[in-house]
């Protein structure tokens, strides 16, 4: 097998630098008065977040109608798609056009001014700006979208979805301090009653205040730490400093009622979770493990054992939620069309240009209901999803997969044309990816790594995992729909585990699979897949698009 470039270094852990941080989530409990005088803020910086988009979006328009612009965009073209001798130039026309940082502050501070004038509750210029700031990187990523033959503007936010109002420092807007020994958070002179549940946020509590009491002491550890010499090629957990970064305000509605949360950045790793006995809830894994990710399952195998599970769902309970959801949908539109008859056609089709001018209360409590059910399914995927994160990770500290794009999945392929001429199918997963949230454990699985210490290797794309057979050395490319096959030798597997146990095999010295070691351990690893396919038979568990029969 080909090696891969030199350039290539599949431990992604070992070139990451960035400071590590975590977020502290606590419930406020207040009262109403509190909690609709920061709804009422968040609709504030809302609207004027909109205001601003609109003036962006006609810049952006503007932009994109110039004859420069249209010059370049044929230049790129034709040095295929390779922008990067044309970045200057197209920096220095987006300035032109004030589609810059400067302007967008500029901009917020004159659309605040405005709209705070003649209202009880007054929006601070901290939350202001803050958002200014999370619009301008957006604009960035508008901007630096290679795909310059496409319209490009900024999303509006809808009335439904209401901005968490943050605060750049712990000395503005919130105010977090320590008084008497304990932390102390507040807003406008009121302090915030924090709702303490559980014993990790109140240890992540403890940790911070330690660190607002003896801030010195702890940046002279955190410089001693970070000057220790270390070894070619280690990975080493940055100290922990707990030092609070900033807070904000995140706006909830959950099953009709409002909710406030308190959103707290803190810089290091998470306090490790403890059970009632003050034993670890998950403890820190040896040796190596890699996983095959799918579009609606994982697979994986290592050291310790196969192991198969269905990616963000539970016995089901995404289906049954579909199901509400388009009992839900169809409600709506049923009201739409009856508090609207003059907005439709005598065949049923909506006319053009019409928009809803009568909504109805049964309407409103429809989409009231069907938002809270895709809240409830995000909950579930992340639950489930980290759960799988868990496991993975408390059997090894070292783990290998491939270099997987999940936004790509749900694009549009290719078409490849039929022998009748016909255009074929375009391949895509646009909705498994939503209900199933594949990159969610991808992500989780780098983060936990990082937090650890450990390693996380990405194979390059000639390794070809699920096209290799190590009892004949060869390659035989195989249908997306064949889920199990036999290999040259009779032995039948399953696509996915034994993709995974090829990836265990990887040789990180070559970026290519250790052929030396799949004869070697194929035998034992085999033996547990087995094993582990007859229990998960008997408890009746069934894995999504993996060929295994229940």
């Amino acid at each position: 097998m080909a090696t891969s470039s030199k350039k290539h270094n599949p431990d992604v852990l070992a070139e990451d630098k960035t400071p590590l941080m975590h977020t502290l989530c606590v419930e406020i409990k207040n009262g109403s008065a509190l909690t609709d005088k920061i709804y009422s803020l968040s609709d504030l910086a809302r609207k004027c977040g909109n205001i601003l988009v609109h003036k962006l979006n006609n810049e952006l328009q503007q932009v994109q109608q110039t004859k420069k612009y249209k010059t370049i965009v044929k230049l790129i073209k034709n040095n295929n798609g390779n922008d990067r001798p044309y970045r200057a130039q197209l920096e220095e026309l987006y300035a032109k056009h004030n589609l810059t940082k400067s302007y967008c502050e500029k901009t917020m501070t004159s659309i605040y001014n405005k709209i705070n004038q003649g209202r009880k509750y007054k929006l601070p210029s901290v939350f202001a700006q803050s958002r200014a700031d999370d619009i301008f990187l957006g604009l960035r990523k508008v901007l630096d979208n290679k795909k310059y033959d496409r319209v490009k503007s900024l999303h509006y936010l809808p009335f439904t979805k209401l901005p968490a109002l943050k605060a750049k420092e712990i000395k503005r807007g919130i105010i977090i301090s320590v008084k008497d020994g304990k932390l102390q958070c507040k807003f406008d002179g009121e302090i915030l009653a924090l709702d303490i549940k559980d014993q990790f946020i109140r240890e992540e509590i403890d940790a911070i205040t330690k660190y607002l009491t003896n801030s010195q002491q702890i940046k002279d550890a955190a410089e001693k730490y970070n000057a220790i010499p270390r070894k070619k090629g280690e990975i080493v957990v940055p100290f922990s400093t707990y030092r609070p970064c900033f807070a904000s305000f995140v706006p909830k509605k959950m099953k009709g009622k409002k909710r406030l949360y308190l959103h707290i950045c803190v810089e290091g790793v998470p306090v490790d979770k403890k059970d009632k006995n003050g034993n670890l809830r998950y403890k820190k894994g040896e040796g190596r493990c890699a996983f095959d990710l799918g579009t609606q399952h994982v697979a994986k195998d290592g050291d310790t054992g196969p192991f198969l599970a269905n990616l963000g769902d539970i016995d089901g309970c995404l289906e049954k939620s579909a199901k509400k959801r388009a009992n839900l949908s169809r409600k709506i539109i049923r009201s739409r069309q009856a508090t609207n008859r003059n907005n439709y056609n005598s065949n049923g089709k909506i006319k053009k240009g019409a928009h809803d001018s009568n909504v109805s209360k049964k309407r409103k409590r429809c989409e009231e209901k069907r938002r809270d059910l895709f809240r409830k399914e995000a909950a579930t995927h992340k639950t489930v999803n980290y759960y799988i994160v868990n496991v993975i990770s408390e059997d090894c500290s070292e783990v290998v997969t491939e270099d997987n794009n999940v936004r790509s999945w749900s694009a549009r392929g290719k078409p490849a044309p039929l022998p009748n001429g016909q255009i074929g199918r375009k391949h895509r997963f646009g909705g498994t990816v939503i209900n199933h949230c594949p990159g969610q454990v991808n992500a989780r699985l780098l983060q936990k790594m990082r937090e650890r210490g450990g390693h996380f290797y990405q194979v390059p794309r000639d390794y070809r995992a699920s096209q290799y057979d190590h009892t004949s050395d060869s390659y035989i490319k195989k249908t997306l729909s064949q889920r199990t096959f036999n290999l040259s030798d009779g032995t039948l597997v399953q696509r996915d585990w034994y993709s995974a146990f090829l990836l265990y095999c990887y040789d990180s010295s070559t970026n290519s699979i250790d052929k030396v070691k799949c004869k070697k351990e194929f035998p034992k690893h085999y033996k547990k897949f087995l094993k582990y396919v007859a229990a998960l038979k008997n408890k009746k568990i069934k894995i999504v698009n993996s060929g295994i029969k229940v």
